[in-house]
């Protein structure tokens, strides 16, 4: 038998109950919250990775090149609606920019369709 006070703080005592009682208690939980939060954020992490390398590939593979670019990655970040969400404060270096006219300043189509309606008899 090891007197008090030479055990250690977390190790057992007789009961099998923690030393330090309700502290201890509270802090491993709180530990194995912080793992389990730690161990959520990577998987999501690593899920949102292979999401932008597999759209990446997809505007590599739409530029006709055999090789992911940093532009790829920005067309890939930026035509996502939630990843566009996610990285819009963030910028990407020769990423160049994303090609956006408006309609506005597109030409008008002139006349109509060649087909009169039915309803102008």
């Amino acid at each position: 038998m090891v007197p008090d006070c030479f055990r250690k703080i977390g190790e057992d005592d007789e009961n099998g109950r923690p030393r330090g009682g309700r502290f201890v208690t509270i802090f491993l939980m709180v530990m194995q919250l912080f793992v389990s939060g730690l161990k959520w954020a990577v998987i999501k992490l690593k899920r949102d990775c292979v999401q932008v390398l597999e759209l990446a590939e997809n505007a590599a593979r739409d530029n006709k090149k055999t090789s992911i670019v940093l532009r790829h990655i920005q067309l890939a970040v930026r035509n996502d609606e939630e990843l566009s969400k996610l990285l819009e404060d963030v910028t990407i270096v020769n990423g160049d920019v994303i090609p956006n006219i408006h309609n506005l300043l597109l030409p008008k189509k002139v006349g109509g369709s060649s087909k009169p309606s039915a309803d102008e008899d």
